[in-house]
Formats: structure tokens, C-alpha cells, sequence
């Protein structure tokens, strides 16, 4: 139809409808108004099109239609033009070539301003010309993160096969097919290579699609860049810039909401604050507040480098210009990526692996040893009558039975019950709350000798909540411990309102009423005005949430504990809020009894932060009409008090010294001149309204003690509510206090309100939305004089409490024998603390515990060989558990590469942020947290949803749980092959007749053992397992012990199988001499003459009693192998009930406590039970059996429990004395 279109636009016209005459149809100018269109905005769309448009063939042929249908004259778009060329001159180059190098660049944030433009030879006013910019790019490349070679398919395949395991299986399954050409005439002989083959196909599929799928985290990585930048070059700000383009020395605009290009040295705040979210690099959900100010230490952490914004971190706050000093690979990220990739290939092989290789090599020996065996054993026979003396016929005929032996002793199954294992695990552990993003890493729990855990967020709740509170304390009361205030002790865990009371005293547990006590009051006040962050519940969970800072949430949390004060409380019986009461006392607060009017940001110098707020003449007029049920509007301050600064004023005071403004506020004590001892006080409001509505503004600050103690004149008597003087003696008291909360640790906010505010502050505080604010306000350096002359109300002592069962999960982990190494970021003093909470370290060895401690900066300093040693000798498994403070992302990687070179411990090291990621991905399993980055997730092994230590024990107990499970699956299906080769290879020695033929034999391992061991991978937990120590790597999966155990079982069940067989001959007249020597049998030889079995009437002829005794399908041989399989067949499904645990009894694990190995139990018995009773049997040469013949059955079957039993009962009189020999050992090695 296209063709015809552009050729014979008439006869198109025609088979569309249109008629030549009727040529105003319809369909006509449809059509032709389509070819109108595309062909016109050709030439527009080659114009601004990037890449030149390929597809110009059709868009002619549309044209020609047109012209001809028209009689238009469209043209040809012009030839899009050529590409300038870009030459470098000398100087450029030589420039480019002159900018620090990567490492170099990394110490940015210790260079000043002046020095960052030199170095990176930039041009603030101009920005870099193209040349600049086109010489840059070929010295560091494009500023994206770049990824290694990436494995083909077919290495993905090879590597499958590099397993002993599979590789015997291969082996297996070509001799299998060798003797199935041999034995062409036998339709059964493909059955066993077809399944194999079968079997190793699936498991390569499945182990390509995991590897190819396993882990994108540059990917996740690239997520985090943004796609355009706001950059300056040539003299001009582009704000589309692609950030891909950007080099070092290009100058960049960064605003609230941008995410950073690239690393950023910053030269200028445009703004009062300028603050970025680095969760995603460092994992700590606190913003960062920046600056311009350089750092002295080089080696400071990423945290610490304030004057430096890192690519793929967001802009929360302000606006700022600085230069790019990295990009691609060289930035934070980029180093990420190269450390994923080079912990990529520093993984080492899981434990499972190295497990399984050992069996294979095991099960290699002990196969060919059987097969060897065996054929031996059988070169005295290659000369009986029945091979008509060809030697080559009979070592044909017995290695193909040495072969079936092999074949036989391989559990084929093996691979995809691991994987059933594995993947049963997985779901149980995700109803646990914990995703496995790799099945080994379930396996590789079970041996985790190590966990490198995280602090905030998997021991703590990242839930920063008011633990105590100091408050006043009345002039005319006295306290044991302090003369001027008390310690209240906040209870609860969380951001829940709900869950805690505030308690008088540490040690009372009786509830505080707060509400009459004007200290707590204002510390109310001062919780929910100076604050910006509100709580909410998640829809999903019920669970209490933040949005905002942590400590700005714990207050807000404390506010509701505060309770409403009476007036505030007789005001909301009048008129409810209509908010959940959950936050009516926040909004209480910052509705009905203050409006704020102006904020003074936190800054590090002062480490304070204000609010200027005015009190609400009328709860009933001043109700925000947006206040409702969201969560938004609890503690959203109005926007239109938020007033943005109007262009500079004259200031009214000398900009030189701020605190002249303040010449009238009453000077801050010192302590060598303190007040007066009985100054005048002011009499309180005769009520609580007009107390709260007295001032016409207030300022209330919160900050850090040492700053804002300093700045307090007064502190608020809780029972009169006046502003007493705070003398140097309450002073220093009150730093005591302080310093006390901040050994627990405790973070430390002190709260404080000032009254006495200069008229100018007041007349802008009641002035309207368009008024000026004055100088005071608009300019930062004069903030700390605003804020002078406070009155103190209380000091909050707020930290990150443990959660509930980490230590109970650190305490199993103690009993199971994993160590514990926490891994944080805080200080010495708060990680201790917080180790000897949770029993990480010994609470009871007091100040020595803290030999444990390491600082992570400085422990890996020393690169000498003896100082290698004295760090191996510090994480070694005698010396218990241990504690790294101060650690930066890259001291993670080096502490788990130390432990498996060290002492072979298998690590389970969690994270959550970017640059955590090379440790998850070197880590023996990574463990990320459900809230931590997306790249995170994708290095590491499997992710806590919930970000609960305590799932990671659970996790380690279902790792255990798995492998013993797999564990007593290989020595079940390894033990049911040892009976078969018993069986066999036992007849095979003795010279009879094969108990067994080839199609009983499949029957058996398909049907029988197939179900029962598949059943085996429901097993419940051992009650024991977290009881156990750790199981060494190196400690194969058929330990020698267990070798000796399956290889007895395997003895009982070869000759209860061929003793049933040979009493059943014998039972007919057939002695042992005679079936020995079956292959001789011949009744025309003098032996044979009078050879008469006693066997029934058949109604198949035979033509001798050779064939009626021997011959395939005759009545005497298939009763005998009826009996003889049945018995195995019920041997193998006791054995199968026993397998429930692997060492305990029955009596204490009984079978019925997994349903599915009943039902693996019951069904194959059923069908072995169809088998005998329906004309099915005839095809494997069965007969039905009797009672009595049931009776023989159980009579051999029944002892292979007591014979369980007895070996289990071995079995763990030598394990219970190995691990008090091991513990003996390691209580001498710890001395």
C-alpha cells in the first residue's frame, strides 16, 4: 500500500475507497491530509534533530504523493550540517594534563576556596570554553560510571560445569549412554542417561538465568546521577546541560531538589543554609549541613567534609556554586562502583560449594573403588559355560554391572533437591520478613561464624527517641543528687506518642503529672515550635513514622508526653481539635497558642536554632482552615508567616558588633561576678492564659548545652514560673548533668525560651505579612546575639534505643557461636555504651570492655608486618567479640577480607547504604536493609525488610535448619544407593543370579527413593541448632563418622535384601551350591540331571529346570526378586521416617512432625502396592505376595530402626565429647 501510495497515489486512492470521480470523499482528505502532515514537518523534524535522520527513503516516496495528489512543491530537508572540528592548542593541553589527579582530587574538602580555583584551573566569571572542555574530556572521559567486561553466556554455561559433582555426573551419564548402545535391545537402558542429562541441562539453565540476572548494581548506581545539570560555560549558565558532558573545573549551579552531578567543591552559598542528603552515600538519614569552610584533617570521612557536595547526593536546603573537582569513576560513587567490581572478584566460593566438592571427591573415590571391585572380583568367572568361552563377552558382560554399580551409587537427584532445599528455605524465610536474593547465601547462614553488623537501624530502632529529661528544679525543694534540678526519666521505644509517661525519677516507676510545671511547660513549647518535622502513620503497617529530622521528631514525641497545660486543655474540652490525639498537643501548641513568625536556621558555629513566635489572641478566630486530619498539618507552620527576605536594608545597628543591638538585655552572668542572691522578681500571671498570652513575642531555642548554657541568665522555676537568676554554682551543676547524659550516651538538646525580646523584634512579630524583617533577621552573624539572654527550661536527652530483642538475639548468637562485630560511625564512648547494653561486650568488665573498642581510621594505619599481626590477633576467635568506632566504608571491606585470611571466618555483613555495597558484595553473604539504597540491595545476598538483627539470627537458624536437612538427604539417598550396590555387587561376589534386574533397580530409585527424599527438605528445625558451634568450612558433608554409619546401614540392607532372596530359593528346593554355580547350569551335564526345584504348576512352559529356576520371568526367580525388592523398598521407607532428624531419636523427633514425609512415605508405598496387585507386575517380572510372604518382609525390614537407632545414639556420644574436647580447648586458648 506504501508503494502504491508514492507511485500510483490514483489507484491507492481506489483500494482505500476513494474513487478517482469521488474525489471529495472522505477518505480522501483522510488520507491525504495524513501525507500532508508527515511529509511537511519533515524538514522541521531534521532540523532539530540530533542524530541525522536515517529513514529518508519513505519520507521522499510520502512527499512525491503528496505533490502529485496536491500539486504541492515540498523539498528535500538541507543536509544536516557537519560537526565542527575542535583543535587543541598546546596550552590547552598542557593545562589539562596539569589537573590533579584522581587521588589528589579526593582531598579536595582540605583546600580553601582560592586554591580550589588554581588547582583546578578554573574560571568562575566565564566558565570553560569548548576547547577547555573537549581537552578535559579526553584526559578523564565522560563523567559516568563505566562497568567491566561482562561475562558471555557461554563462559556463564562452562562455569555451571566447573562442579565435581557435575562433572561425575557427566561421566556418568556418557557411560550410561556407552552401555545403552551396547545394549540396544533393552528399551529401559536410555531411561538412566536421558534423566541425568535431563537433570544437568536444568540445573545449567537455571544457574545461567541466576548469574545473568544475580546482581545490576551500576544500574542502581546510575539511578542515583541525574541526567541534566545547570552548568556555565562560554560566559553563560546552561540549565540543560547533559551531566554526562561535565569535567573537572567546570563551575555548576546546585538548587533545593537537584541531585549533584558530579563531586562539588563549593565556593558560595547563596543562601543562609545550604544542607544535602547523603543517606544514600553514608546510609545516615540526618542531612548534612555544608559549607565553605575547609577541612584540616585529609582524611577525614565522607560525613565530616562539609565543604564538598557529592555526586548522586540531593540538595535539601539553599543554593550554591562550586566546581567540579571530580567526575566518573573518581567521584565517591564511582569508587563504589569500582570496589563492587573488584569485591566481585575477591568472593570467595560459597561454603555449599566447597562442600559438594568435597563429597563429589569423596563419592569419586568410594565409586571407583566399588567398580574396580567389583569387575575384579568377577575375572575368575569369564570362563563359565553361559559365555560359551568368549573372554570379551564376559568382561563386556561384567563391566557393564561394575558400570550399573556406578550408576547406581550417583545420587542424580542430588542438584535439584539442593535447589528444592534452597528455595523451601527461601520461602520460609520470607514469612520471616528476610528476601534471598541468592539461594546459597541461605546455606552459607548456617556456617556464618561472623556477623559485622550496623548499629543504627539493625541493633538500634533509627528511631531517635527523649530518654530523660532534666528539668528545674524548685527553689524550695532539695534532691539527693543534684541541689538545682532533677532527672525525669522518659519511658518508650519509637516514634509512638503512646508508647511511655514521663516518670519523676530514674528508679520511679510511679507516672508525673507534668501539667502544673512551668519549666515543662515552656520545654513543650519550645519541642513543638522549634520544629519541622511531623509524625504519621504508615497505611500499611499502623506503625508511627517520621517526615523530618530524627531529634525534631523525638521532641515532637516528647510534646505529646507533656500533656496539654490547663488553659490549653480547657480550651480544647471547648472545641476539639480535629486531629487524632495522638499530636493534639503539638498542634495545640503551634495553632491555638503561638504562630510562628520568623526562623533562625541551626548554624554550626553558634549550634543553635530559633523560633520567633507570637501568642494567638483567639483560639477560635486563629484555627488554621487547613488543619484537618492529613499529617501535614499538624506542624506545617502557616507559609505566609514564612516571609522571604526583602533586598538589603540600612542596617539600624554597627554591623561590626551585633550584640550593641542588645545593649538593654540584662548581661550574662560570669562565673567570678554572679548576680545578686536575692534579686526582684516579678510577680507570675494571676492565670495560665494570661501567663502564656502576657509577652507579644517569644523566642525559644533549642541547641547544644555547652552553647546555649552559656547564654542563659536565667532558668525557670517550675512552681512560681518566674525566671530566677542561674547563678554560677546551678551553672555548673547543670553541666554536670550534662556531661553525665552524654557518658550513657545520650545526645544532649538544651531547651530555653527568652521574653524580654527589643521592641523592634516584637513591633515585626505583630506586624503584618508584607513587613520588612530587620537587620537582626536577615543577617546571619547577628543570630547569636538574638539569642542571648535565655531562660533555661530543660535539657532532652534523646539517643537511638536498641531494639527490643537484639540483645536476646546476641545472646543466641553467643550460644551458637557466632562472634559479633559492630561496626559504626559514632564515637568511642556511644558504641561502647551501646555494645555493653546489648552484651556485646562484658557490662561487668566495666572500663576494661573497652579494649575491645578499634578505631577504624587508625587501625589499619600501620602497614608493617608486625602490626599485621597484632590485628589478626586482636579478631581471632578466642578474643570474642569486638567493637570498630569511627569506621569509614572502606575500613568495612578491609575487616571482613582480615577475618577470611586470616582465621577463615565465613562473615555475614549487613549495610545500607551506596558505599557499603563493595562489603556486602565481598562479604561470604551481604545483608541489606529493606529501608537502605537500591544499590545496597543489589550487591548484597539477601534483605531484612525489616531491619531487625534478630532476622538475622532467625536467618542463621533457618541456614542451619537447611543444610542439615540437605545434609541427612545425601546421607539418606546415599545410604539407600549403598544397599543397592550392596545388593548387587553381594550377588555379584557370591555368584547367584541377579537379585535385581535393570527395571527394578529404576523403579526403585525413581519412585521409592525419589518422593521420601524429596520430602525430607520439610524437616523441622533441629531443636538443638543454635546450640551447635558453627560447622567448619572445611567439614565435609559425609563426614567420616556419618561415611562409617550409612556404610553399616547399607551392609544390613545389601544382606537382608539377598538373605530374603536366598531363603526363598532355598525355600524351593534351590541350595547356595546351586545358585552359585547358575551359570553352569546345564541338564545334560551329570550335575544337573537330578536338579528339580519345587516349584507350583505353570502355565509357562520352560524347557528345562535350568530356565524354570534361573531363566528371566520364570515363577521361582521372580518370587525370590519380589521378595527381595519389597523388602528393600520397605527398608529404604523406614529408613526414610527415621530420617526426620539426622542424629536425633525418634522418640524426640517423631516422624509425624513432617506431614510431607508421611505423605513422601505413603505414596510410593501405595504404588509399589499397585504394582504387586495388578497386571503390572508381569512387566517387571513380580508376583503377588501372601501373608506369610509379608511377614519374611517385615521380619528383615523392622530392624533397620533399632539399627538407626543404635548409630544415632553413636553418633552423638562422639559429637557430645568433640565439643568438650573443642571448648576445653578454646577456654585454654582464651587463658
Amino acid at each position: 500500500s506504501f508503494w502504491l501510495l508514492a507511485t500510483q497515489p490514483a489507484n491507492f486512492l481506489k483500494s482505500v475507497g476513494c474513487g478517482v470521480r469521488s474525489s471529495e470523499g472522505p477518505m480522501r482528505w483522510l488520507v491525504a491530509s495524513t501525507v500532508v502532515a508527515v511529509a511537511a514537518a519533515e524538514p522541521q523534524m531534521s532540523s532539530f534533530a540530533k542524530p541525522p535522520l536515517t529513514l529518508r527513503r519513505p519520507k521522499a516516496l510520502l512527499r512525491n504523493a503528496a505533490n502529485q495528489v496536491f500539486g504541492l512543491k515540498l523539498q528535500a530537508a538541507p543536509e544536516p550540517l557537519p560537526q565542527p572540528t575542535v583543535v587543541v592548542d598546546e596550552a590547552t593541553a598542557r593545562e589539562a594534563s596539569l589537573l590533579p589527579s584522581s587521588a589528589e582530587s579526593r582531598r579536595a574538602h582540605t583546600w580553601n576556596a582560592a586554591e580550589t580555583i588554581t588547582r583546578m584551573r578554573a574560571k568562575v566569571d566565564h566558565g570553560l570554553s569548548a576547547t577547555e572542555v573537549f581537552a578535559r574530556r579526553g584526559r578523564w572521559g565522560k563523567n559516568e560510571l563505566v562497568e567491566g567486561p561482562r561475562k558471555s553466556k557461554w563462559a556463564m554455561v562452562a562455569d555451571q560445569f566447573d562442579d565435581r559433582l557435575v562433572q561425575i555426573l557427566v561421566l556418568v551419564a556418557a557411560g550410561s549412554a556407552l552401555l545403552s548402545i551396547i545394549e540396544s535391545d533393552d528399551p529401559t537402558a536410555w531411561v538412566d542417561p536421558v534423566v541425568i542429562c535431563l537433570i544437568l541441562v536444568s540445573n545449567a539453565a537455571v544457574g545461567v538465568w541466576q548469574e545473568a540476572s544475580a546482581d545490576d548494581s551500576l544500574a542502581a548506581l546510575k539511578k542515583l546521577q541525574p541526567e541534566q545539570c545547570c552548568c556555565k560555560r562560554d560566559g553563560e549558565w546552561d540549565g540543560d546541560l547533559p551531566a554526562a558532558s561535565l569535567v573537572p573545573g567546570d563551575v555548576v549551579y546546585l538548587r533545593v531538589g537537584d541531585k549533584v552531578p558530579a563531586d562539588v567543591r563549593l565556593l558560595q552559598l547563596k543562601a543562609s543554609t545550604f544542607a544535602t542528603d547523603e543517606a544514600a552515600l553514608t546510609g545516615e538519614s540526618a542531612t548534612v549541613s555544608k559549607s565553605v569552610e575547609a577541612c584540616s584533617d585529609a582524611d577525614a570521612p565522607i560525613a565530616s567534609r562539609s565543604c564538598v557536595a557529592f555526586a548522586g547526593t540531593v540538595v535539601t536546603a539553599g543554593h550554591a556554586v562550586g566546581i567540579v573537582v571530580a567526575t566518573g569513576m573518581s567521584t565517591e560513587i564511582g569508587r563504589v562502583q569500582a570496589g563492587v567490581a573488584e569485591a566481585k572478584l575477591d568472593k570467595p566460593k560459597t561454603p555449599l560449594a566447597i562442600k559438594l566438592d568435597a563429597f563429589a571427591e569423596q563419592l569419586t573415590a568410594v565409586i571407583g573403588a566399588v567398580c574396580i571391585g567389583t569387575f575384579a572380583a568377577s575375572v575368575p568367572r569369564f570362563s563359565a559355560a553361559i559365555f560359551k568361552g568368549s573372554t570379551l563377552k564376559a568382561a563386556m558382560h561384567y563391566a557393564k554391572t561394575s558400570v550399573a554399580l556406578g550408576v547406581a551409587a550417583i545420587p542424580e537427584g542430588l542438584p535439584a533437591v539442593i535447589t528444592l532445599c534452597l528455595s523451601l528455605g527461601t520461602r520460609r524465610m520470607a514469612s520471616r520478613r528476610v528476601i534471598v536474593r541468592r539461594l546459597p547465601s541461605v546455606e552459607t547462614l548456617g556456617c556464618t561464624t561472623v556477623i559485622c553488623s550496623d548499629k543504627t537501624g539493625t541493633l538500634t530502632t533509627n528511631q531517635m527517641t527523649v530518654a530523660s529529661f532534666l528539668g528545674p528544679n524548685a527553689a524550695s525543694r532539695k534532691w539527693r543528687r543534684h541541689q538545682h534540678l532533677a532527672e525525669r526519666r522518659v519511658t518508650g521505644v519509637g516514634y509512638d506518642p503512646s508508647d511511655g509517661a514521663i516518670l519523676p525519677r530514674p528508679d520511679d516507676e510511679t507516672v508525673l503529672d507534668v501539667s502544673e510545671d512551668w519549666a515543662c511547660r515552656d520545654a513543650a513549647a519550645v519541642s513543638a515550635l522549634c520544629n519541622d518535622a511531623r509524625l504519621q502513620v504508615d497505611d500499611d503497617t499502623g506503625a508511627f513514622t517520621r517526615v523530618g529530622e530524627p531529634t525534631e521528631a523525638a521532641l515532637a514525641v516528647l510534646c505529646e508526653k507533656f500533656g496539654l497545660p490547663p488553659f490549653l486543655a480547657e480550651v480544647e474540652a471547648a472545641e476539639p481539635l480535629p486531629v487524632e490525639d495522638w499530636r493534639k498537643c503539638t498542634t495545640a501548641w503551634s495553632h491555638r497558642a503561638y504562630e510562628r513568625v520568623a526562623t533562625l536556621e541551626f548554624d554550626r558555629a553558634r549550634k543553635s536554632m530559633s523560633v520567633l513566635a507570637r501568642p494567638r489572641t483567639s483560639h477560635r478566630d486563629l484555627r488554621p482552615p487547613t488543619l484537618g486530619t492529613s499529617a501535614t498539618s499538624a506542624t506545617t507552620p502557616s507559609p505566609a508567616r514564612r516571609r522571604p527576605p526583602p533586598p538589603p536594608a540600612r542596617p539600624a545597628v554597627d554591623p561590626s558588633d551585633p550584640a550593641s543591638y542588645y545593649a538593654s538585655s540584662p548581661p550574662e552572668p560570669t562565673p567570678e561576678e554572679p548576680p545578686p542572691s536575692e534579686p526582684t522578681t516579678p510577680e507570675p500571671p494571676p492565670n495560665d492564659r494570661d501567663r502564656y498570652l502576657a509577652p507579644s513575642a517569644r523566642l525559644f531555642v533549642k541547641g547544644a548545652p555547652d552553647s546555649v548554657l552559656r547564654r542563659c541568665t536565667a532558668v525557670r522555676d517550675p512552681e512560681t514560673g518566674v525566671a530566677r537568676p542561674f547563678t554560677s554554682e546551678e551553672r555548673a551543676a547543670w553541666e554536670a548533668a550534662c556531661s553525665e547524659l552524654a557518658a550513657r550516651p545520650l545526645r544532649c538538646l538544651a531547651l530555653a525560651t527568652r521574653d524580654d525580646l527589643p521592641e523592634e523584634l516584637v513591633a515585626y512579630a505583630n506586624s503584618g505579612p508584607d513587613a520588612p524583617p530587620p537587620t537582626c533577621l536577615r543577617d546571619p552573624s547577628m543570630h547569636e546575639a538574638v539569642e542571648t539572654g535565655l531562660t533555661l527550661v530543660g535539657v532532652a536527652g534523646i539517643r537511638d534505643p536498641p531494639r527490643p530483642d537484639a540483645a536476646d538475639a546476641i545472646a543466641r548468637c553467643e550460644r551458637a557461636g557466632i562472634r559479633i562485630v559492630l561496626i559504626t560511625g559514632d564515637s568511642r564512648e556511644t558504641a561502647v555504651a551501646i555494645a555493653q547494653e546489648l552484651g556485646i561486650l562484658d557490662s561487668r568488665l566495666g572500663a576494661r570492655a573497652a579494649q575491645r573498642a578499634f578505631q577504624g581510621t587508625t587501625f589499619f594505619k600501620d602497614a608493617s608486618s608486625d602490626a599485621a599481626r597484632a590485628r589478626a590477633d586482636a579478631l581471632k576467635p578466642a578474643a570474642g567479640n569486638a567493637v570498630f568506632y569511627r569506621t569509614a566504608p572502606e575500613d568495612k571491606q578491609r575487616i571482613i577480607k582480615l577475618l577470611h585470611d586470616a582465621h577463615r571466618d565465613v562473615t555475614a555483613m549487613t549495610g545500607d547504604g551506596v558505599n557499603d555495597a563493595p562489603a556486602l558484595q565481598q562479604a561470604s553473604i551481604g545483608v541489606a536493609m529493606g529501608t537502605g539504597t537500591e544499590v545496597a540491595k543489589e550487591a548484597s545476598d539477601m534483605v531484612l525488610m525489616d531491619d531487625d538483627f534478630a532476622s538475622i539470627v532467625a536467618a542463621v537458624e533457618e541456614g542451619r535448619s537447611i543444610y542439615n536437612n540437605m545434609q541427612t538427604f545425601v546421607c539418606f539417598l546415599l545410604s539407600c544407593n549403598f544397599g543397592e550396590v550392596a545388593c548387587v555387587a553381594g550377588a555379584a561376589l557370591l555368584g547367584v543370579p541377579d537379585v535385581l534386574s535393570p527395571l527394578q533397580l529404576l523403579w526403585v530409585n525413581l519412585v521409592t527413593d525419589g518422593p521420601p527424599a524429596t520430602a525430607i527438605g520439610f524437616n523441622p528445625p533441629d531443636p538443638e541448632v543454635l546450640k551447635q558451634p558453627p560447622r567448619s568450612v572445611s567439614e565435609p558433608v559425609l563426614t567420616p563418622w556419618l561415611l562409617t554409619r550409612y556404610a553399616l546401614t547399607g551392609a544390613y540392607v545389601g544382606w537382608a535384601t539377598i538373605k530374603v532372596y536366598l531363603e526363598d530359593y532355598a525355600k524351593h528346593g534351590v541350595k547356595f551350591q546351586r545358585l552359585a554355580n547358575w551359570a553352569s547350569c546345564d541338564p545334560s551335564v551329570k550335575p544337573w540331571k537330578k536338579f528339580h526345584p519345587l516349584v507350583a504348576s505353570t502355565t509357562v512352559p520352560f524347557n528345562d529346570n535350568c530356565a524354570l529356576a534361573f531363566a528371566d520371568h520364570s515363577p521361582l526367580k521372580a518370587n525370590a526378586q519380589t521378595l527381595a525388592l519389597t523388602t528393600l523398598v520397605c527398608i529404604e521407607l523406614l529408613k526414610a521416617l527415621g530420617a526426620v532428624s539426622l542424629d536425633h531419636s525418634l522418640l524426640r523427633v517423631p516422624f509425624w512432625e513432617n506431614k510431607a514425609l508421611c505423605a513422601g512415605v505413603a505414596l510410593p508405598l501405595g504404588l509399589h502396592l499397585a504394582l504387586l496387585y495388578t497386571p503390572l507386575r508381569s512387566l517387571f517380572g513380580l508376583t503377588a505376595l501372601t501373608l506369610n510372604d509379608w511377614a519374611t518382609v517385615l521380619a528383615y525390614a523392622l530392624p533397620i530402626l533399632l539399627v538407626d537407632e543404635v548409630l544415632k545414639a553413636a553418633g552423638r556420644l562422639l559429637q557430645d565429647s568433640q565439643q568438650a574436647a573443642d571448648r576445653k580447648k578454646k577456654q585454654s586458648a582464651h587463658r
